[in-house]
């Protein structure tokens, strides 16, 4: 978790903030009905940082998508709890995966 802080604090603030305004002002809700591939939504359960119902809102709205919430994590599961993390994404490849090689026979 300290690299990541540390690559935090390396961006220089007038990027940072750019970059925050940019992402945080972005509105793709007219194309998550388009996004026809399997899709992961990943939130933690403490994430502060986007309203609480982002995670949900993807999930329903992004046919065939999948939902995994990490417990006791925030903004980034990935660093806060790894091994919830990955086993959420292993899963979702397992079951994308299989199916696929299952048709190819």
């Amino acid at each position: 978790m300290e690299w990541a802080i540390a690559d935090m604090v390396r961006c220089h603030p007038a990027g940072a903030s750019r970059a925050s305004w940019d992402f945080l002002n972005a509105d793709y809700r007219d194309v998550l009905d388009r996004i026809d591939v399997p899709t992961l939504v990943v939130s933690g359960d403490q994430d502060v940082s986007v309203p609480a119902g982002n995670a949900p809102y993807l999930h329903e709205h992004i046919s065939g998508s999948r939902l995994a919430v990490i417990e006791d994590a925030a903004h980034c599961p990935f660093l806060e709890q790894p091994r919830a993390f990955n086993a959420a994404v292993i899963d979702f490849l397992a079951n994308v995966v299989e199916p696929a090689e299952q048709g190819t026979a």
